[in-house]
């Protein structure tokens, strides 16, 4: 926070400023920032856990055949 109250010139009480924004945010308000900038079918789920018991049971939800990054599979 210091470093963009620097950078962009930011008022001394940006950070009290973003406090009361974030306190004051409605689920409405969220929701249509959601819809707005959130595209599920553009996005990438990181799922940590155990493979071997999850990775069919996540298969089965039908986003897409997982990747496993880290480990074997069963």
């Amino acid at each position: 926070m210091l470093r963009e109250i620097s950078n962009f010139n930011r008022p001394k009480d940006f950070i009290l400023q973003q406090e009361e924004t974030v306190r004051n945010i409605t689920v409405p308000q969220i929701k249509a920032l959601a819809e707005k900038y959130v595209d599920p079918n553009k996005m990438y789920y990181l799922i940590v856990g155990d493979a071997a018991t999850q990775l069919d049971r996540l298969e089965n939800l039908g986003f897409g055949k997982p990747v496993l990054l880290n480990g074997q599979e069963k």
